[in-house]
């Protein structure tokens, strides 16, 4: 589904993250439980998605004469950045910390994020503080049992944060 029926300009993962069926390895479980994620850029990729798995998942089990029952419990939404609210953050991240501590990211990431709820509702912007530090061997990504964060970031980003509330409060986007 993923290499063959998505466009290869369009991202999307199929995770499977657990299976549980059967109590040997020489007999056939009556039922096998199989659970996993799906993620997409787009709502309208996702809803084709969930149409396209149910039919193989079915299709595949009719024909080794089984069944299937399939739960989907939607997840969260994609996160999109609001155009004149990113160009709003970024004027003010640069007059604060200067244009060249800034970095863009360019491709989406198939990462899921709570704020996308958020962004749902209003303009807004999600962005990275940056919080590694080589020089201190601060390097290992969040979800990492090694993650950690240099501590000096703090008040550059509370520092921002109070900028952004200001100059949104005071209408200056």
């Amino acid at each position: 589904m993923i290499s063959r029926e998505t466009s290869p300009t369009e991202a999307a993962a199929l995770t499977v993250g657990s299976i549980h069926g059967g109590t040997a390895e020489n007999i056939i479980p009556d039922e096998v439980e199989i659970k996993g994620t799906m993620r997409t850029l787009s709502k309208e990729h996702r809803e084709r998605l969930k149409v396209r798995f149910k039919e193989v998942v079915e299709g595949v089990s009719s024909s080794m004469r089984g069944t299937a029952e399939i739960s989907m419990i939607d997840g969260y939404p994609c996160l999109y950045n609001d155009g004149p609210m990113l160009e709003f953050v970024r004027k003010t991240a640069s007059e604060l910390i200067g244009v060249s501590n800034i970095a863009d990211i360019v491709n989406p990431s198939l990462g899921v994020e709570s704020f996308a709820y958020f962004s749902m509702s209003r303009p807004s912007v999600f962005y990275f503080l940056g919080c590694g530090n080589k020089d201190k061997g601060i390097i290992h990504p969040a979800h990492n049992s090694l993650f950690d964060i240099d501590e000096d970031c703090l008040p550059v980003g509370a520092a921002l944060q109070a900028a952004l509330a200001y100059g949104f409060l005071n209408n200056n986007k």
